[in-house]
């Protein structure tokens, strides 16, 4: 899932053993693990170049969720980027935007986003497996993507990392979707970051 996923990762210069393991394999997570109040895990849904995501239990919604952990929680840029990507995707209320319920850190420090679950398949994904799609099928997936795009731009908000691994395609219904992955989104406003600067001890990939 995380082969064309922009990846940030900091490698310190000095670290504990216990850290590194934790920048390496991520928090310590297992089935029926509490995150929040209210969600219970279920079991490993991907594993991302940041991140990894389980299947939850939302016991006061009664919904199947999803749960984005942020590995190398020791690194203030990328808790920064963590915490920015559930804050503005949690500002874009639309029907083609994947919904965040809440966000926060486990006990540990590591970073957690809970979200809508998608049944389905990345646009890059369906591609590969089913082949070109027809102009028709394009031009909903297109409409919809911006759709969300405008949505964004009206709260302030400009993605900046659009592309067919971040459009998720619904199993049920074949043209529609949902875009994902606010991680390199910023406000209008904001002045440019240093997010994604190539500074010593940084890795960029894509």
């Amino acid at each position: 899932m995380a082969e064309d996923t922009p990846d940030v990762t900091r490698i310190p210069e000095s670290e504990t053993p216990r850290e590194e393991k934790k920048r390496r394999f991520g928090p310590d997570l297992h089935k029926g693990m509490a995150v929040a109040e209210r969600v219970r895990l279920v079991e490993p849904l991907g594993r991302g170049g940041m991140a990894d995501v389980w299947t939850a239990d939302h016991l006061t919604l009664g919904v199947s969720v999803a749960v984005k952990f942020l590995r190398g929680a020791h690194d203030p840029t990328l808790r920064e980027r963590f915490s920015r990507e559930a804050k503005l995707a949690a500002k874009i209320d639309h029907p083609h935007a994947v919904k965040v319920f809440d966000h926060g850190l486990l006990p540990d420090g590591t970073p957690f986003m809970v979200m809508e679950r998608i049944d389905g398949e990345s646009l890059s994904e369906r591609v590969r497996r089913a082949g070109p799609m027809t102009f028709d099928e394009v031009e909903q997936i297109v409409d919809q993507v911006a759709e969300v795009l405008h949505e964004a731009h009206s709260a302030g908000i400009i993605h900046r990392d659009i592309k067919p691994h971040n459009i998720m395609l619904l199993a049920k219904e074949r043209t529609f979707c949902k875009v994902l992955d606010f991680g390199l989104a910023k406000p209008v406003a904001e002045e440019e970051d240093d997010l994604t600067l190539t500074g010593a001890g940084w890795l960029l990939g894509t």
